[in-house]
């Protein structure tokens, strides 16, 4: 394989001499055909409603209703960005808003398109970075083989979307390093600009890549290199600036006074809930500084953890042998002796610092975070490029031992490549015994502290109920009675009745029914209930009120997380 460019097509077989990118198209389309298989598997966030609301705001804005963004509740959605839910609530416009269900799933399927875009983004970087198409390969399957995101991803039109914004920008700051022109690093700040709309996080990639850029005039040789250094990173961070400000209407009106009030009010949740972490009831507020490494370590497959950490230490390792070399690349650079090798590890690099800035500034400024580490989904984007570079120094350490000490040749490379498409294998068979419930994945490092308890009385869950575990089963009973009977059904939530199950501006999470069921599915107050619907931590609180008769249960790692029972009215 060469140093950059792609592999050497003139000694490849069989396989190489495929069309260039025939392989990643060829996974797309079968995740593309899998998405739309199951993507009415999966149920409605609680956040949707709030997000379908963001965007229809932005809309009527746009369309001259000037005050449409002050009126959104709470007072914090109008700091988020829309540059995703606007076109979705276009989309919306023009299916018609008629029928909940066709409105749920092609949010579903451009939601989860996003992400598959971005696993696009992945396989482009790591084939340019590394050279290799296997190793891009390895990335494209890995980024999508996360259980919790790929499940997010139909459901998340926040967190996802941000992921997926943040991978691209990745690859267009590769693009924009290798080029080294304005124009390049002006498409990077456009994108970046859109990635900061979708979440403020974004100013940190705006400046670890402009400090990577404006770095590189200190080894910079001649004056005419160093302006272009320096005119490049200002036209990024310009660019970003302008972008992130045209696409956010809320700040046109005072800009300053309004971005200093999106700060302070999402500098910290301010109803402060609970959150079970480790077996113990905490305050979001008060969180230990670990909340967000624990999270990513007992969610996230062990063979990327053990990749990305390998990878991880084999770039710093090779950073500080090299005495940390600037992240400068320009064509005079590259003339002047830079070569493909210094450059991949000049942005390795910055992938590193992509990843472990964030996690150290959780750790030491204790911000406060809640929903295990959704708001941090970004860092699956660096630290797969992280896992395929330390996939890379695996093969390499073991072909050059076996050439070392082993007196025959053997493909030790391949050996490892092979033992990592196990591992990718036996992530998408975990996922498939999970489905539809991948978003509340563990792998073997959740059994650590607090083992004598079930691990849904260890740590919360981000509450995202899931179509195929409740709502077919509502329709099965739905289809067993009267055609004309309704059903009254409540949702069990720790001692406390919260709403109801039927379709309604205030839940959405049953939205996904057909319209004949969903109107059976009702909620009367002063009407006896038929049916319980209870969830996760809460089925030990409400097991007293249920009769023998339990109609529905899902159980995930041997323990039940969803149940639908009849009530023993005489207990309620």
């Amino acid at each position: 394989m060469t140093a950059s460019g792609g592999p050497n097509r003139a000694s490849a077989g069989w396989a190489d001499r495929l069309p260039r990118h025939a392989w990643a198209l060829g996974i797309c389309a079968l995740a593309l055909l899998l998405a739309i298989a199951v993507a009415d598997d999966y149920g409605v966030s609680i956040d949707t409603d709030a997000q379908r609301e963001i965007g229809e705001a932005a809309l009527r804005h746009l369309a001259g209703e000037r005050g449409s963004l002050d009126l959104l509740q709470p007072p914090w959605n109008r700091f988020y960005g829309n540059i995703v839910e606007a076109p979705l609530a276009l989309v919306e416009r023009i299916i018609g808003r008629d029928d909940s269900r066709r409105i749920y799933l092609v949010r579903h399927l451009l939601t989860h398109l996003l992400f598959l875009a971005a696993g696009v983004a992945g396989y482009l970087l790591v084939w340019r970075l590394f050279g290799s198409r296997w190793l891009a390969l390895f990335a494209l399957a890995l980024f999508l083989l996360h259980p919790r995101i790929y499940a997010q991803s139909f459901l998340n039109s926040k967190d996802v979307p941000f992921l997926a914004a943040f991978m691209i920008c990745l690859w267009l700051a590769h693009r924009a390093f290798g080029k080294g022109t304005a124009g390049a690093f002006a498409l990077c700040g456009v994108a970046a600009g859109l990635l900061t709309n979708l979440r403020i996080m974004g100013l940190a990639f705006v400046a670890i890549v402009f400090f990577a850029r404006i770095w590189g005039v200190i080894p910079a040789s001649g004056w005419r290199q160093r302006r272009c250094i320096v005119v490049s990173g200002l036209v990024f961070a310009l660019a970003a600036a302008a972008t992130y400000y045209a696409t956010m209407p809320y700040l046109w009106g005072n800009p300053l006074e309004r971005f200093t009030e999106m700060i302070s009010l999402l500098s910290a949740h301010p109803t402060d809930p609970l959150q079970l972490f480790q077996g113990e009831l905490v305050r979001t507020s008060a969180l230990p500084p670990t909340y967000l490494p624990v999270w990513f370590s007992i969610t996230t497959p062990p063979l990327a953890l053990l990749l990305g950490a390998v990878g991880f230490a084999a770039v710093l390792w090779r950073g500080v042998a090299g005495w940390l070399s600037p992240l400068a690349t320009s064509p005079a650079s590259v003339d002047e002796g830079s070569s493909p090798s210094n450059t991949s590890l000049r942005f390795e690099l910055l992938v590193g610092a992509c990843f472990v800035l964030p996690v150290l500034a959780v750790v030491l400024l204790e911000p406060t975070l809640y929903d295990d580490w959704r708001h941090f989904y970004f860092l699956w984007a660096p630290f797969v490029v992280l896992a395929a570079s330390g996939l890379r120094t695996l093969a390499e350490g073991a072909r050059d031992a076996c050439r070392r000490f082993l007196p025959r040749q053997v493909p030790a490379a391949a050996v490892v490549g092979g033992l990592a498409a196990l591992g990718l294998g036996a992530i998408a068979v975990e996922m498939a015994r999970l489905h539809p419930d991948q978003n509340r994945y563990f792998n073997i490092l959740a059994t650590g502290p607090h083992t004598d308890l079930p691990l849904h009385r260890r740590y919360s869950q981000h509450a995202v109920d899931s179509y195929r575990s409740i709502t077919h089963i509502l329709e099965e009973l739905a289809a067993r009675d009267e055609p004309d009977a309704v059903f009254n059904v409540k949702h069990g939530h720790g001692r406390r009745w919260a709403g109801p199950l039927g379709i309604d501006r205030h839940n959405t999470r049953f939205a996904l029914l057909s319209q004949g069921d969903g109107r059976r599915l009702t909620f009367d107050r002063d009407a006896d209930v038929d049916f319980f619907h209870v969830r996760g931590p809460d089925i030990g609180g409400l097991e007293p009120l249920f009769t023998p008769a339990v109609l529905y249960e899902r159980r995930l790692y041997g323990e039940p997380i969803m149940q639908v029972a009849t009530p023993d009215l005489s207990r309620v």
